[in-house]
This record gives structure tokens, C-alpha cells and sequence, in this order.
């Protein structure tokens, strides 16, 4: 008789027979967990019914803590199941329930079986990791099993021998199955069945179609003997009480992951979406003779294989209704109805320093991404060697820009880039853009006026220059690569103080790639400019258009800002409209940023005046049969002096990303309490969504340690998924990624900020 009473052989479940068990007639329970997942459970409790026919009738033979003391649970947990009085044809259902330091129910897991006469048999059942992350527990009918609700019968033919001190996750899969492994079977259903291949999780078997029964079934497809599905028609479920109705075969969605993952027994479905997500696209899969109806209204046919769109998905949680409905010649069973709940919220992924942190470097004073990429610009970093084991800070603001990958939930810097040669004052990582394989940063402060350096991606995953780029003509102090704009084999290179058409009137330098070599520069700037109008301060391209800031544009004396347009005619780029706003102040800075998508263009007024003086505006634009209109005039839901919103601007569809680094409240997080105390030009970033032709404020983004001084929103990018926020007045001397934002004894070093 073992001595552990955890393992309540001792006890024998007192199934009326408390004596030692006798090998040929008992039924051993083997209750285990993931590793992982064992040190979270505190206590397991036990529930043993026994009868015949409907299991709810079923009368209680046992319930208990099975693990006493309060000491940690010593898996795995065996207990004797013992018949007395010869019941023999009863059958038992065993529930375990896991429980945490809380004291609340972590998981359950149960299992429906009897007996076999003369034999030693197993019945394991496994606490796994994705049963844990559920946020219900599964319907008493049913198991969980490695994230989803299965059928908890195991007929007793298909129960495993005993093997005292072997673990279940340790036997053969020849055996019968190892209760350790994820995904059991499919055609049992439940803990213990016949083995099957390793990949096949419980839940909706990719593969035949089936779950648990036959009575689940999917267009042409087989159970585990090779039969006919039966019971239920093709693409329907059959419920515990017996009806059929109909299954959601597949769910394919533009954002997130449903969790669990789609089975045929859950109808409750969470997922988790970004805060860039303002519209969540659905394709649905079910049988032939099913309609879809969404909040009410009909949304598909399996026929038409077509699914639908949710707009304007609102922060926090929201929920949407899916009904199956039976018609044609299903009618008669019953329909189904799964809830979706989504929860979009956004918060701090990541926090990006220097591998090299140094006082002043401003890393984060430019920022760029796509994909899975990051470029982060720090132009007064000083060191005179792009060897970082040999830095130094023998270059007085040369500049240094730095590439980071994302890896699973974070980044790691890939790459460090430096100038050739390394010059002082040349400001590299002033600009910084990317699409796709390639990176350009621009140098405005280097040689003869500035210089734009091209890096390509290696096979290896690494950056190699491709190119240095630089007007013709030598020109001291024009500035040029002090804004970017790269698309394709296109290259847009802004030029604020170039002399070609005036004294410092500025200009855009376009250069294209031809055969992996990028040409001589086109310039780009307007006839009839004035001196001082600095067109290039901002740059944005599309396909066919280029438009160009110019914050000197004046209609008096004063510098109050114009955007340039211009449209692509046989090859060059031909001025078409100049953008202004006769309400526009002296020193509004209009056109310092720039964005086009579609018809909309969006232009940042840094030094703007609204609510509040310097608070910052931007002017949206719709594209008409007579050029750019204004469309709507933008400003923060929370108005602060010289908060400088919209110097720097994203527009992606229906959303603008915007910063404003001068901001002062005390917030942190998205949406935070903005009546906290106030921390001096700690910085935010702002979200705006279109809904239909009006514009509204969605986000208010703070750091989570707001600092005074740490300009938080000077620069913004943004991806499908991903917002990046630089702060490049951030001051802790931390390097590397998610390392101690508290630290302060870097002043000015700069940061980087990763919110999704």
C-alpha cells in the first residue's frame, strides 16, 4: 500500500471496497500537467460520480483536496478506482479541477468510462498550458483538451494498461497513447485514446473532419475506422441533447487569431487585436444550406463565399453575434450562435535603447519601419568607428543610425550604421526611411551640403551600402537629406535651404534605380518660389504624386508654410496645385510633415494655434476633380501650450499617427488619466480614426515613465500592426532593448517606444 496520501491508493476512493487494490479489478486515474503548468497549480480537488444512463443522475462517491499540507502538488497524481459489490458494469465520471495561489479554478478536465474485468487500466487526464489560457471553462459535457471542449467518453476498450511508476507523458505511444502528449486523439476525443499522428490537436481534426464522434462531420469526411461520417448532415454538430446544428467549418480573419482555436464544440470565441486595427475582415466557411446572420442582418450564404467586414472596432471589448441558420433542406434543425468578443486596447511592447547609449545622442530623433523592421536615426550620436567593440566619441555629432528585427515578442538590434567616411557634424540619422529590402538615411549636415546613404538587405538578413548619393553640384548648408521619402526604386530626398530657384528657396532631389545602381538626381522645385520658402522641408510620395512641404511659404512677410504638388508626366514630376490656408499663422510651420494615402492628404502645423498657442494642428485634404480641398482641421482632445502636435504625421487608410513632443500631462499608457501631475515636454503620441468624412481623436499614447525633457512623439511610424513613437530627449543610460527606463544618467541619449 503506498505511504503518499496525495496519491490515495491508501484511500481507494472508497468506492465501497477500502482494502489494497487488487490489480485485476481496478481502474487506475492518472492526473498530470505540462511542465510549466505544474508549478502554477497549488491544489488539485477531485469529483468521482458513478452510474448508468444520463450522467447528470449520476450519484457522488467521492470529493476531496487531494493534496494536503499546502505543499506542492506531487505530480503525477495516482488514484485507485475500485469496484464494490461487483459493480462492475457501472460506469464513473472522474473531474479534477486545478486551482492557483488565488484559490480560483485554473482548468478542468474530466473523463466518462468503466470497467473492463481482469485487466489493470489507465485513465489519464492532463492539465495543459492552452486549458489554462481559457477564459471559461468548458460546458460540463465536454473536456478540455489542449486549448478546446472535447468529448470526455472513453470507451473502456480503449483505456491504457497500468504501469506503476511510470509517468503517462513517459509510455509508449504503442501502448495506446501517452496522456503527455497534446492532442490525443481525434477519434476518442478524450484523454487515453487510440494513438494518432503527433500533429493533430482535439478540436476540429484538419484532416477528416471529425471530432470526438461520428457525429461531427464535414464535407466527405471519414472517421478513425474508415466509416462514413453518420448521424448529423455534413457540416453540422450534434449538440448534447441530441439536435443537429450547424457548424462553423472555417474562419479566416484580416487581424488576430480566434482563442481557443475553432473547434466543433465552442461557441465563444476571444481575439486580440492591435490598436491599428480599426477594421477587422472576416471570411466564413459552412455547409451548403446554411446562412450567416451578424448583430441581425445577413451577412453570407455558403454559396456565395463571402464574409464581412466590421468597422470601427471600438477600444477595449466589444462583441459580435454569428447565427447559423439552417434553410432549405436542413430546415428542421437547430441553429447556433457564437459570440466573438474582441479586445483591442494597445499598450508598450517594447522600449529600444542604443547597444552604445551615450548623453545627447537623440536616438529616436527619426524612426521608420515595415514588417517586422525598425530604423531608429540618433544624428548627434559622436562616435568616429562603425566598429562597436572600438567606439568612441571622437566624432562630434556624426551621427549613427541603428537597425532593429523583431524576434517572437521583441527586437533585437541587427545592425549599426555609420557614414563612410565618418565625418563631424555630418548628422547621419537626421532622416531615415525603408521599404521593403531597402533603407535610406540622409546626412544633411555632411560634405557639400549633405549626402543620403542606400542600404540593401543581405541573404543573411544583414544591411550592406549600396549606394551614396548627393546633388551634382556642390552647395554648402542646402540641407539636403533632411526629410525622405522612399518608395519602390523611387527615392525623394527634401533639400530645404538648395538655391536652385531662389536663396534658400528649396527643392526635392528624386533619383530612381536602374539595374541596382541609383542615377543622378532630377531637382524638383517650383519656377516661381520666393527666397527663404524651403520647399523639401517635408516629403511624401506615391505611386504617381510627390508632394513637398515649404514652412517658409509667406503671403507677407511673415513664414506661415505651403505644400507643393506634383504629378508624374512623362517622367518627371510636374507641379499641379500649391496648398495653402490663409488662416495659417506666422511661424504655424505648415508642411514641416506631410502624408499621402489615396485621396487624403494630411499636413502637420506644428507651431499652429487652436485651442491653446503652438498646441498644434493638422489640416486633413480630400482629392476632387479640382485638386486637394480641405477636409477637416485636426487638434488633441487635450490642448496644451507649444504641445507641437502633428511635426511629425502617418496616414494609413482611415488612421493618422501624429506626436506631440511638448506635451505636458502626467498620462501614461494609452488613454491615460491626463489630469495627472504634469511632466514638462515629456511628449505623446495621437491616434485619429475617420469615421465616414469626420475625424476623431481614438488615442491619447503616453510612455509608460513619462520623463520631464523626454519629447516623446517627435517622430512616428507605423505598420500594419505596430506604432513607434521616438523620444529622442529620453534620458536613461540603459542600452539594448526593455532595459531600465528609470535610469536617468544618460541625459538626452534618446528612446524608442513599441506599441501595438
Amino acid at each position: 500500500m503506498r505511504s503518499n496520501l496525495s496519491r490515495l491508493a491508501l484511500v481507494c476512493v472508497a468506492l465501497l471496497a477500502c482494502k489494497e487494490p487488487d490489480p485485476a479489478t481496478q481502474v487506475m486515474v492518472v492526473i498530470d500537467a505540462e511542465p510549466g503548468v505544474r508549478e502554477r497549480i497549488t491544489d488539485v480537488e477531485l469529483s468521482i460520480k458513478s452510474g448508468e444512463g444520463d450522467v447528470s443522475a449520476w450519484s457522488s462517491r467521492f470529493e476531496a483536496n487531494i493534496t494536503p499540507g499546502g505543499g506542492p502538488v506531487p505530480w503525477p497524481l495516482e488514484i485507485a478506482l475500485v469496484p464494490g459489490n461487483g459493480e462492475v458494469q457501472r460506469s464513473y465520471v472522474v473531474v479534477a479541477r486545478a486551482r492557483g495561489e488565488s484559490g480560483g479554478v485554473l482548468a478542468e478536465v474530466r473523463a466518462i468510462s468503466g470497467y473492463v474485468a481482469g485487466r489493470s487500466l489507465s485513465l489519464p487526464l492532463v492539465f495543459d498550458a492552452a486549458c489554462l489560457e481559457r477564459t471559461s471553462l468548458c460546458d460540463p459535457s465536454f473536456t478540455c483538451r489542449a486549448g478546446g471542449c472535447v468529448d470526455p467518453f472513453i470507451p473502456p476498450s480503449e483505456l491504457l494498461p497500468f504501469e506503476p511508476g511510470v509517468r503517462p507523458g513517459e509510455r509508449e505511444s504503442g501502448a495506446g497513447g501517452s496522456a503527455g502528449t497534446r492532442g490525443g486523439s481525434s477519434g476518442a476525443g478524450g484523454a487515453g485514446g487510440p494513438a494518432s499522428d503527433a500533429s493533430v490537436e482535439p478540436g476540429l481534426d484538419a484532416s477528416t473532419g471529425c471530432i470526438g464522434t461520428a457525429e461531427v462531420c464535414m464535407p466527405g469526411a471519414r472517421v478513425e475506422c474508415g466509416e462514413e461520417c453518420e448521424g448529423c448532415p455534413e457540416g453540422f454538430v450534434r449538440l448534447p441533447g441530441g439536435a443537429c446544428a450547424p457548424l462553423l467549418v472555417g474562419m479566416t480573419l484580416s487581424r488576430g487569431e480566434p482563442a481557443p482555436a475553432l473547434n466543433a464544440v465552442d461557441t465563444h470565441y476571444r481575439i486580440e487585436l492591435p490598436l491599428l486595427a480599426e477594421t477587422l475582415t472576416f471570411a466564413l466557411a459552412v455547409a451548403e444550406g446554411v446562412e450567416v446572420e451578424a448583430r441581425g442582418n445577413r451577412v453570407s450564404a455558403a454559396s456565395e463565399g463571402v464574409g464581412f467586414t466590421v468597422r470601427n472596432v471600438p477600444l477595449g471589448e466589444s462583441t459580435v453575434q454569428l447565427t447559423l441558420r439552417p434553410t432549405g433542406s436542413h430546415n428542421g434543425h437547430e441553429s447556433r450562435t457564437y459570440e466573438l468578443t474582441f479586445g483591442r486596447s494597445g499598450q508598450q511592447r517594447s522600449y529600444l535603447k542604443a547597444s552604445n547609449t551615450g548623453a545627447g545622442d537623440t536616438f529616436g530623433h527619426a524612426v521608420a519601419t515595415e514588417g517586422d523592421t525598425i530604423v531608429v536615426g540618433a544624428p548627434l550620436e559622436d562616435s568616429s568607428t562603425a566598429d562597436l567593440a572600438a567606439r568612441d566619441n571622437q566624432r562630434q555629432n556624426s551621427g549613427a543610425a541603428y537597425v532593429f528585427q523583431r524576434e517572437a515578442a521583441s527586437y533585437r538590434e541587427i545592425a549599426y550604421l555609420k557614414a563612410s567616411p565618418i565625418e563631424e557634424r555630418g548628422e547621419f540619422g537626421t532622416a531615415v526611411a525603408i521599404d521593403h529590402d531597402t533603407i535610406a538615411i540622409g546626412a544633411p549636415g555632411e560634405g557639400a551640403g549633405g549626402s543620403v546613404y542606400l542600404y540593401r538587405r543581405t541573404m543573411g538578413g544583414g544591411w550592406t551600402l549600396e549606394q551614396r548619393v548627393a546633388p551634382a553640384r556642390a552647395h554648402q548648408g542646402r540641407r539636403f537629406g533632411a526629410a525622405l521619402a522612399l518608395r519602390g526604386d523611387v527615392l525623394a530626398v527634401g533639400a530645404p535651404a538648395d538655391d536652385t530657384f531662389a536663396l534658400d528657396g528649396g527643392a526635392v532631389y528624386v533619383f530612381r534605380r536602374s539595374g541596382g545602381s541609383w542615377g543622378e538626381g532630377t531637382v524638383v522645385g517650383s519656377e516661381n518660389v520666393a527666397p527663404a520658402v524651403w520647399i523639401g522641408s517635408g516629403v511624401a510620395l506615391d505611386d504617381t504624386r510627390m508632394f513637398a512641404g515649404a514652412t517658409g511659404e509667406s503671403s507677407d512677410v511673415y513664414p506661415r508654410g505651403a505644400v507643393y504638388a506634383y504629378a508624374l508626366s512623362g517622367g518627371a514630376y510636374v507641379e499641379t496645385q500649391k496648398i495653402y490656408e490663409q488662416e495659417v499663422g506666422p511661424l504655424d510651420f505648415f508642411g514641416d510633415s506631410v502624408a499621402i494615402d489615396g485621396d487624403t492628404l494630411v499636413v502637420g502645423a506644428f507651431g499652429a494655434s487652436g485651442s491653446a498657442a503652438g498646441n498644434g494642428l493638422l489640416y486633413v485634404y480630400r482629392q476632387g476633380t479640382e485638386g486637394f480641398a480641405l477636409e477637416q482641421v485636426i487638434g488633441a482632445s487635450n490642448p496644451s501650450e507649444d504641445a507641437h502636435l502633428g511635426v511629425r504625421v502617418v496616414l494609413r487608410g482611415d488612421l493618422i499617427i501624429t506626436g506631440a513632443p511638448d506635451e505636458d500631462s502626467g498620462a501614461r499608457g494609452v488613454n491615460g488619466d491626463i489630469s495627472v501631475a504634469g511632466r514638462t515636454d515629456s511628449g505623446a503620441g495621437y491616434v485619429f480614426v475617420r469615421d465616414g468624412t469626420r475625424w476623431s481623436q481614438l488615442a491619447l499614447i503616453k510612455s509608460m515613465e513619462p520623463g520631464a525633457g523626454d519629447r516623446y512623439g517627435f517622430s512616428v511610424a507605423a505598420n500594419d500592426d505596430t506604432i513607434v513613437f521616438g523620444a529622442p530627449g529620453e534620458s536613461s543610460g540603459a542600452t539594448g532593448v526593455d532595459g531600465d527606463t528609470l535610469d536617468a544618467t544618460a541625459q538626452g541619449s534618446g528612446a524608442v517606444y513599441v506599441i501595438r
